[in-house]
C-alpha cells in the first residue's frame, strides 16, 4: 500500500491563487466566453466548502460593486425575511438591502416651486369640486311699454263772471270788456261778435260755456301714439324643475317675479270739436242797430257802444265748439309681476318662454291743459287746469319669448307681453285724462345670469 502525500502549503497557495482569480473577475468585465479558471484540486475545495454552497460564492458580474453598495441588489437577492448574522453568538435582525435612501436637499428654487405647484393644485381641486347648482336666474332690460291710448275729455270750466259793470268777460262768440273811458255811462265801446244770428229784438247775445257742465256732450280728444320709451326692468325666474306637459321635448317650469318701471311724458296740441253746455248773457244796443256780424271794436274807440252789464243771463243752453290748445299728461308707473313660466327648449342653445300671471301697478302722475274753445271765428274762451293723482292699478299679463344661452351661466332673452291695467285717469277744473292700457304691450330685451 503507498500513499501520496501533499504539502499544506501546497493547498493554500492553490486556494489563494484561486481566490485571485474570481477578485480579478468580479472588478474587470470578463466576457462570458473567457475559458473558466483550471480546475482546484480537491485539497483546495475542501479548504473552503462554506464559499462553494453559499450563492453569493457563484462569481457574478458587479458582485464586489453590489457587496460594498456602489451597485443595488438584484430582486431576486432581496430578501423576505431578516437576514441573521451571527455577532458575539447572537443573532441579531439586519434591515433589507432595499431600503430607500435619505432624499436630497432641495434648493430655494426648488422650494419656491413648490409651493407654486402645491398652491395650483390647491385651486384647481377647488373648482373641481361640485357646487349645487341655484334654482334662481336673474335678468335685467330694457322693456318699454307701447301701443298706450289717452282720452282727453271735456274743455273744462270758465268761472262765472259776475253780472255787474265793469267787468271784462269772454264768451264763446263774442266779447264785452273795459273800455279806455272805464265804461263811463254804462256803455263800452270795446266789444265784439262773430254771427248776425246773435242779434235778438234790438240786443246781442253772447254765449258762455257753463261752470260745472262743460263734460256734457262729446268733446274730447284722443292721442292713440302714447309710449312709454324709458323703461326697465329687474325679474328672478325660481326653477321647479321637469314640468309635466311637453315632458318629452324636457320642459321645464317656475315662478316669476319682478318689478318694472315706465315713465309716459306725453303732450298733446291736438285739435277736436264738441258740444258743451252753456249760458247766455245778452246786452243792449241801446236803440242802435247792430254794426254786422264779425264787428270788433278797439279798447280806445270811437265804436258803437254797447250796455256793459247783462239785462239777462239764461242756463241750459248747448253749443257745439271747437277746442284747441295743449295738454300734457306725465306719469310715472312702479309695476309688481307675479306669476310662472314653461320653458320648452327648441334646439341646443334656444328655448321658448311661455309665461303669464299677476299685475300690480302704482301709478302716480300730473295733468296740465290750456284749451281754447269757440264757437266760428271767434276769439273764444280759454280754459285751465292742474292736477295731480295716484293710484294703484291691478292687471294681468301673458308673454312669449326666445332664451339663448350665450355660456352655462349668461343668457339673452327677448319677449313680448301683453299687459291690462285699470286705466289711470286723473281730472282738473272740469277736464279728464285717462291713460288706457286696454292694448298695452312690452317688448323687453334683457340678460340672464344663472347662480
Amino acid at each position: 500500500m503507498s500513499f501520496s502525500t501533499r504539502s499544506p502549503m501546497t493547498t493554500r497557495s492553490q486556494a489563494l491563487a484561486f481566490l485571485m482569480i474570481a477578485c480579478a473577475a468580479s472588478a474587470q468585465d470578463i466576457p462570458k466566453d473567457i475559458p473558466a479558471a483550471p480546475a482546484v484540486p480537491a485539497a483546495a475545495a475542501e479548504a473552503a466548502p462554506a464559499a462553494e454552497a453559499a450563492p453569493a460564492a457563484k462569481t457574478k458580474k458587479g458582485f464586489f460593486g453590489r457587496l460594498f453598495g456602489k451597485e443595488p441588489p438584484p430582486e431576486d437577492f432581496k430578501a423576505e425575511a431578516s437576514v441573521k448574522t451571527e455577532v458575539s453568538d447572537k443573532t441579531v435582525p439586519v434591515a433589507p438591502s432595499d431600503t430607500p435612501a435619505p432624499a436630497p436637499a432641495l434648493t430655494d428654487r426648488e422650494k419656491l416651486q413648490a409651493l407654486v405647484n402645491a398652491h395650483v393644485a390647491e385651486t384647481l381641486q377647488k373648482e373641481l369640486e361640485f357646487k349645487p347648482q341655484s334654482p334662481w336666474r336673474l335678468g335685467a332690460g330694457y322693456a318699454p311699454i307701447l301701443g298706450m291710448k289717452a282720452d282727453f275729455a271735456g274743455t273744462g270750466n270758465v268761472p262765472t263772471t259776475p253780472n255787474t259793470a265793469g267787468q271784462n268777460r269772454e264768451y264763446l262768440d263774442g266779447y264785452v270788456r273795459v273800455d279806455s273811458s272805464g265804461n263811463a255811462g254804462g256803455d263800452t265801446t270795446f266789444w265784439g261778435y262773430g254771427s248776425g244770428a246773435q242779434e235778438v229784438g234790438g240786443n246781442i247775445a253772447f254765449q258762455s260755456i257753463a261752470a260745472g257742465a262743460s263734460g256734457s256732450g262729446g268733446s274730447s280728444i284722443t292721442d292713440s301714439s302714447v309710449s312709454a320709451a324709458a323703461g326697465f326692468e329687474l325679474y328672478g325666474f325660481y326653477d321647479m324643475g321637469e314640468a309635466t306637459i311637453f315632458k318629452d321635448k324636457g320642459a321645464t317650469w317656475g315662478f316669476r317675479t319682478g318689478i318694472q318701471y315706465a315713465h309716459v311724458d306725453l303732450n298733446n296740441n291736438s285739435s277736436g270739436s264738441g258740444t258743451v253746455s252753456t249760458f247766455t248773457d245778452s246786452f243792449t244796443l241801446g236803440g242802435n242797430p247792430a254794426p254786422g256780424a264779425g264787428f270788433a271794436g278797439t279798447f280806445a274807440g270811437p265804436n258803437q257802444l254797447l250796455g256793459d252789464v247783462a239785462l239777462a243771463r239764461t242756463f241750459g243752453g248747448t253749443a257745439n265748439v271747437q277746442i284747441s290748445g295743449d295738454r300734457r299728461l306725465n306719469v310715472h308707473l312702479a309695476i309688481t309681476q307675479w306669476g310662472s313660466y314653461l320653458e320648452i327648449p327648441l334646439c341646443k342653445k334656444v328655448d321658448l318662454t311661455v309665461e303669464g300671471g299677476f299685475l300690480l301697478a302704482l301709478a302716480s302722475g300730473s295733468y296740465d291743459y290750456q284749451n281754447r274753445v269757440s264757437v266760428g271765428n271767434t276769439g273764444g274762451q280759454t280754459v285751465r287746469g292742474s292736477n295731480s293723482r295716484t293710484r294703484i292699478l291691478p292687471g294681468v299679463y301673458a308673454g312669449l319669448g326666445l332664451n339663448y344661452e350665450i355660456t352655462d351661466r349668461l343668457s339673452l332673452l327677448a319677449n313680448v307681453r301683453y299687459q291690462f291695467l285699470r286705466s289711470y285717469e286723473i281730472t282738473s277744473n272740469g277736464s279728464t285724462a285717462e291713460l288706457d292700457f286696454s292694448s298695452a304691450y312690452t317688448l323687453g330685451l334683457s340678460a340672464l345670469w344663472k347662480f
